[in-house]
Order: C-alpha cells, then sequence, then structure tokens
C-alpha cells in the first residue's frame, strides 16, 4: 500500500507536516454538502502544500484523528479533458503496477484497493 506522498506519510504527527492550515467552518461545511462527513469524533482536515506526485501537480488535503495523519488525499484538477484522461490512465497504470488488482471497480471511474492497513482509491470526476 502506498503510505507516503512527498513529505507526508500515514501516521505523522500533524506537528511534524509542513504548511497545514485547517478546514474554515465553511469548507468543513461544503465537505460535509459532498458526502465527505467527519468519520470521527476529533477529526480535522487540512488544506496542504501541493505535492508532485508521477510527475504531475495535485493538491493535497489531509485528514487526521487523535494529532496523526489518517489521510491522504491528492486531487489533480484541470478544464482539459485530454489531460484529466492521461493523468488517470498514468495514474492507473501505476497503481496496479504497484499494488496488483484493484478489490473493487465501479462503472463511475472509481478504483479501490483495500488493505489489511486502508485503502486506496482512484477516483475521476468529470463536467463531462
Amino acid at each position: 500500500m502506498i503510505t507516503h506522498i512527498q513529505e507526508y506519510y500515514l501516521g505523522q504527527s500533524i506537528k511534524d507536516a509542513k504548511g497545514l492550515t485547517e478546514f474554515t467552518n465553511d469548507e468543513y461545511r461544503m465537505f460535509e454538502a459532498a458526502g465527505a462527513p467527519k468519520w470521527f469524533k476529533d477529526e480535522k482536515t487540512y488544506n496542504a502544500q501541493d505535492v508532485i506526485f508521477l510527475g504531475f501537480n495535485w493538491e493535497t488535503v489531509i485528514g487526521a484523528t487523535d494529532g496523526k495523519v489518517y489521510k491522504i488525499a491528492c486531487l489533480y484538477m484541470t478544464d482539459h479533458e485530454s489531460e484529466v484522461n492521461t493523468v488517470y490512465k498514468h495514474t492507473l497504470e501505476h497503481l496496479i503496477h504497484k499494488m496488483g488488482k484493484p478489490s473493487e471497480h465501479a462503472e463511475s471511474h472509481q478504483y479501490i484497493w483495500q488493505t489489511n492497513d486502508g485503502n486506496v482509491l482512484l477516483n475521476k470526476v468529470s463536467n463531462n
């Protein structure tokens, strides 16, 4: 399982993670409205520094509970559909090479790799 992306890693103390800004109340409300509510009572969500993964620049959101990183979410956003398709295909190929066949696949361009330590999810969302 992938547990480390650039300087962020699962189990990392929030105090040691650089460039984090906790979500505002409006951001928490927007995430909840989009179907991503808090899962843990003490959960906090942070905007983090962008990371380079597979040669592409990804926006990063960190989920933390008990003062430690439990989720690293990387988001690639652009208005160019062909670019999205290229990044998605390249990322999918990399994850299959590193982690094997996904545990789940939905027709909505969503792949999930389940492990004993957590999961990795690749999801393509498009306006088109």
